[in-house]
């Protein structure tokens, strides 16, 4: 069990490649601090509010659906629940979790204190006065969290957009999307930028000058030990050899376990080209980010200057930039319709005053052409997807029955 004093974890979140494994590790190598691998658990708004039980038991629905139905975005923002992600149960057996232990836990929790205290058990956290809890889809129950109980805290992670862009689409993700990652996820954490129990860590402060970071960071938690060395930080969380998530990642540039460096600090410059530049620096959130998050409507160059940082006008041509957003699919975003389990994309925009309204009008009457094709294969997708459903729903009951059959023939043979 946790020491009483502490025992609500600190929650640490942020966009995705901000360096929140990075910190993670750090912080697990303050003496008397546990920080593990990310679980996902604690990402849902809705288990920290008054009516935990009910949310528990809607959680533990959600985690016995099928894959495709998890991560019904809409649908999980709506509830309360991370809209991306349930759990991460490749990190669980860190904690000696599995996934079902998880769910035999979160139906006997009668409040996310129980949650905490059974899932960050004595056994693993051992004599620490603290413990953290790393995913970056924290930010999603930042406010729910800090709102439920006066003393949690929160720490976000935050990384130069055009570094975290670079870093999303060496893994892989469309340009769109990564841009979409950062802004949506950025501006739910700029509203907690004036809260007193809300601590923001830049990456670039984190690895260009650790110790003043951490030197703020121990006030911050008011804990008080002394410093490593900076070439001894890592290597003192037992993460480092225990932990194979900190060295899953072949795109990164750096391990968490490697000695902290500033190398990926611009490693973007030589990665993102002008066009792209002028595509991160132009994207603006859409009407209907306002109305699913309540929160107000900015570009990313506003978003990216409350962080600190100031994204300059590039220079390339209007034809070039046309091209980029027809390859992005973004001359007609305002109007698009998207499937449910799509999420930060529905919501990024592109500003296109200062283009010719001429082009753009014909390049956008040539897009809802195109869109309304897209609309009829969404259509039938979803038609598919309700019908793998009912399907899956038939298959789940044979299988009670089948397990019962059995179930009475072995007592009776008995």
């Amino acid at each position: 069990m946790m020491k009483k004093k502490f025992s609500l974890p600190v929650l640490v979140g942020g966009p995705p490649s901000s360096g929140t494994t990075l910190f993670s590790v750090l912080l697990d190598s303050i003496p008397g601090v546990f920080c593990g691998p990310e679980l996902g658990i604690f990402s849902h708004a809705c288990l920290y509010s008054s009516n935990f039980h009910r949310s528990a038991e809607n959680y533990l629905a959600k985690l016995s659906r099928c894959e495709w139905q998890k991560n019904n975005a809409i649908e999980n923002l709506k509830e309360g629940y991370c809209p991306y992600s349930l759990i991460d149960e490749g990190n669980l057996s860190y904690y000696n979790q599995n996934s079902e232990k998880i769910k035999n836990i979160l139906k006997h929790s009668s409040s996310i204190e129980c949650l905490f205290e059974h899932v960050f058990s004595a056994e693993i956290v051992k004599d620490s006065c603290l413990v953290a809890e790393k995913t970056p889809s924290n930010l999603y129950a930042f406010k729910s969290y800090l709102d439920y109980n006066d003393q949690a805290k929160v720490i976000v992670l935050i990384r130069d957009p055009r570094a975290t862009i670079s870093s999303l689409v060496r893994r892989g993700f469309s340009l769109r999307r990564a841009t979409a990652i950062w802004l949506v996820e950025a501006s739910v954490c700029a509203e907690l930028l004036p809260h007193p129990r809300a601590l923001c860590i830049r990456y670039e402060d984190l690895v260009g000058d650790t110790r003043a970071v951490l030197s703020n960071l121990k006030r911050f938690l008011k804990i008080k030990v002394p410093l490593l060395d900076r070439d001894k930080i890592s290597l003192n969380s037992k993460r480092v050899n225990l932990d194979p998530s900190i060295k899953s990642l072949s795109t990164w540039n750096l391990n968490p376990a490697d000695e902290i460096s500033t190398k990926a600090v611009e490693d973007w410059k030589s990665r993102l080209n002008d066009v792209q530049l002028g595509f991160i620096r132009d994207a603006k959130m859409l009407r209907r980010f306002s109305e699913d998050f309540s929160l107000p409507l900015k570009s990313l160059k506003d978003i990216a200057h409350i962080y600190g940082y100031d994204l300059p006008e590039v220079s390339c041509s209007q034809e070039s930039m046309l091209e980029l957003l027809i390859e992005q699919d973004m001359i007609c975003s305002e109007d698009q319709v998207h499937d449910d389990q799509i999420f930060h994309e529905r919501y990024l925009g592109f500003d296109l005053t200062n283009y010719d309204p001429k082009i753009v009008g014909l390049l956008r009457r040539i897009n809802f052409k195109n869109s309304e094709n897209n609309n009829n294969r969404l259509n039938e997708l979803r038609s598919l997807r309700e019908a793998c459903c009912y399907w899956y729903a038939e298959h789940q009951k044979l299988n009670i029955k089948h397990n019962d059959l059995a179930a009475s023939i072995e007592r009776m043979s008995r």
